[in-house]
């Protein structure tokens, strides 16, 4: 498997970060280049809405595949040295290694493999670029504009370890607004503290979502994540932004979290949405996780267990297509710190789960 280790080097020496589109593109560039050179009866597909670019590659022309295998290629920005890739261990440092263009070089080797072996079902990937900007470019255009579908989509960005993610909260990201009158911080009576209105926005919310313990975290959350306001600390600020986060369990979407946020603040505060994904959910008897754990748990030798994540990944666009979505991962660790690793002999082991679960499938068709 040392193609595997040698092509996912290569991707995290492209600082494929949202500031930097320039590497985005020279990133998916190398992905299209060497399926051109590689695997020439692929069929590829490039879009780019609003200068966020994707690549799709499959073994038939059509937009409907039996499996569609995801991942996304922009990571979040680090220092220069960590799109240098180190190998301690037998585990693969660097920035992305974990998150997640590990998936993407598996992807490349695997469809070239399809490809020669003339692999009966048709498979399609998709390579994005706005996951850690939301997604709805990316996955989400894919899905909603240009109507790609699959039976099931595999997307190894979450459920570390070894374990199958089948639930994640749902997120919704809300910029409020308040507009007040200035004054000088003396004579506070003569202004209207545009401050104020937002801390009273949030402390109502507040009494509708506590705070969450860590020993009982399965509820929605709510964390103000920036407060914005005010020019000087002598004058009444005439303007301020609040940034919220939520993330939402299925007792709940986001709708009518925006319609109490709307309740509350009334025509004083403006509310814009900047991020919004529902609930994600899998049923542990769907026949393909199933098939999925069966294959993995014969490879690995134990038991996959499930688990549920506080955070959002791209599966939340396949949700309104009730399209199942296979998350796991192999031993990994660092997301978004300057220690970021993905352990390679677990990586070669993904690869072998990967190709027996779609042989598994071919055989069953």
């Amino acid at each position: 498997m040392a193609e595997l280790h040698e092509l996912l080097a290569q991707l995290i020496r492209f600082p494929s970060t949202a500031d930097q589109p320039d590497q985005i593109l020279a990133c998916l560039h190398y992905i299209r280049d060497y399926f051109r050179r590689e695997a020439p009866a692929l069929y590829l597909a490039e879009y780019s809405p609003a200068g966020k670019p994707s690549l799709v590659a499959a073994n038939v022309p059509e937009r409907q595949f039996q499996v569609m295998l995801a991942v996304h290629i922009d990571v979040v920005p680090a220092p220069p040295p960590l799109f240098q890739p180190r190998i301690v261990e037998g585990r693969l440092y660097g920035r992305g290694a974990n998150d997640m263009k590990f998936a993407a070089a598996l992807y490349m080797v695997l469809l070239k493999q399809l490809v020669q072996e003339q692999f009966p079902l048709p498979v399609g990937a998709i390579f994005t670029s706005d996951e850690e900007t939301g997604g709805e470019l990316g996955t989400g255009y894919l899905l909603e504009r240009e109507g790609y579908r699959c039976a099931v989509c595999i997307l190894p960005d979450a459920g570390d370890n070894w374990e199958i993610e089948i639930a994640a909260k749902g997120v919704l990201h809300l910029k409020l607004t308040a507009h007040g009158r200035a004054a000088h911080g003396s004579r506070p009576w003569l202004g209207d503290n545009a401050l104020d209105r937002l801390i009273d926005v949030y402390q109502r919310l507040r009494a509708h979502y506590p705070e969450v313990s860590a020993a009982d975290p399965w509820h929605t959350t709510l964390n103000l994540g920036k407060l914005v306001g005010g020019e000087a600390t002598n004058q009444v600020p005439d303007r301020a932004e609040m940034y919220l986060d939520f993330r939402f369990t299925e007792e709940t979407d986001a709708q009518a979290i925006l319609d109490q946020v709307h309740l509350i603040c009334g025509e004083g505060v403006e509310v814009q949405v900047q991020t919004a994904g529902e609930f994600f959910a899998v049923e542990p008897t769907d026949p393909y996780l199933q098939r999925w754990k069966q294959v993995a748990e014969t490879i690995l030798g134990r038991p996959i267990p499930f688990t549920r994540s506080f955070g959002a990944s791209d599966a939340r666009f396949f949700t309104p297509y009730q399209i199942p979505v296979l998350l796991m991962k192999p031993p990994c660790a660092g997301l978004h710190s300057t220690e970021e690793w993905i352990d390679l002999e677990g990586m070669s082991l993904y690869y072998r789960i990967l190709e027996q679960f779609l042989h598994c499938l071919a055989g069953e068709s």
